[in-house]
């Protein structure tokens, strides 16, 4: 446990060394949030992922997932102009040990985005027994980031000094880490959660550029903005609440707080979904969201089908709807 404890030092202290470096500019690969649940949620999920979304908001929840085989569908608009579209596996070995691949994608000729995630998931409850702390797992992501732009004909600008239009691409690889364990300190009817995932501790991004006129910036490398988020998830009978803090470690980036809640109904087939976020010190980007989700048995399988729809007070004109299916076999 030692060696735990130590662990965990580290990375505080590694978490706060970095913070006072980075950049807080993000232009490309946004973490616009996927899953209707999670979303109708707040976006309150780390401590309470299991299904294949977890490859995105905890891979250390694929081990907790509630069959061998999962598989997540989701597609978003964003500000009605950027579409992401996500689609995810996750298969759980013995010990519910667990192995995931998730693929987003996003753009058209003139700028597209590809992220390649692959997951993994360990059971530590062997290997570490306290009597407090149940069900511990640990996930990784492996991310590949690809970029292509300026393949668009109507982008073309030609004067006398050439072709001003910029093209190229990009290639590179970040890392996610994450935690998830059940806690039990006093007896009572519910289950407490605890969630941690760590984005982006490790990340490199390498841009390539051209055009004629040498107006292009070139060969360059940049990093993605990096954050630790900590969630805590009740889960009681036919109710869920959930609650996380993202802390940003960036420069002049605002820290969120999120919370949700879930209530089912019918036999756990229906589920009502409310959740809120917002800038921390600011008080602003606050966002209210609510949504409904459908669980249908059919054949060996399950299907979940949920919907969301998120208000975004600052931006009136672009609120978000989604819709995500779920299967587990």
């Amino acid at each position: 446990m030692k060696k735990l404890y130590l662990l965990v030092l580290l990375i505080f202290i590694a978490t706060n060394l970095f913070s006072d470096d980075l950049s807080n500019i993000q232009g490309a690969f946004l973490d616009v949030g996927f899953g209707a649940r999670p979303m109708a949620m707040g976006g309150a999920y780390v401590a309470i992922a299991q299904k294949a979304n977890s490859i995105l908001w905890n891979p250390a929840g694929l081990s907790n997932a509630i069959g061998k085989h999962n598989i997540s569908f989701d597609n978003v608009n964003l500000i009605n102009l950027y579409n992401y579209s996500f689609v995810g596996y996750g298969y759980r070995l013995k010990n519910n040990h667990a192995l995931g691949l998730g693929m987003i994608y996003s753009g058209d000729e003139a700028m597209s985005e590809t992220t390649v995630y692959l997951s993994g998931a360990f059971n530590c409850k062997k290997y570490i027994r306290l009597k407090f702390l149940k069900k511990i797992s640990l996930g990784a992501n492996l991310k590949y980031f690809g970029s292509s732009f300026g393949n668009n004909s109507d982008g073309s600008f030609i004067d006398g000094d050439g072709e001003h239009q910029v093209s190229g691409s990009a290639h590179g690889f970040g890392l996610d880490l994450g935690l998830q364990t059940e806690i039990s300190i006093v007896k009572k009817r519910s289950i407490d959660q605890i969630g941690i995932i760590w984005r982006n501790p490790i990340n490199t991004i390498s841009w390539e550029s051209n055009n004629e006129t040498g107006t292009a910036e070139g060969s360059y490398s940049e990093g993605l903005p990096s954050s630790l988020i900590i969630g805590y998830g009740m889960i009681k009978d036919r109710f869920i609440f959930s609650l996380d803090y993202e802390k940003a470690l960036n420069q002049d980036v605002e820290d969120v707080v999120r919370t949700g809640t879930e209530f089912r109904l019918f036999g756990r087939n229906l589920a009502l979904r409310t959740g809120y976020s917002q800038e921390i010190y600011t008080g602003d980007n606050r966002r209210y969201s609510f949504g409904l989700g459908f669980q249908v048995k059919w054949k060996k399988a399950l299907l979940f089908l949920d919907i969301a729809y998120q208000i975004q007070s600052q931006w009136e004109e672009n609120n978000i709807f989604r819709i995500s299916l779920d299967m587990v076999l």
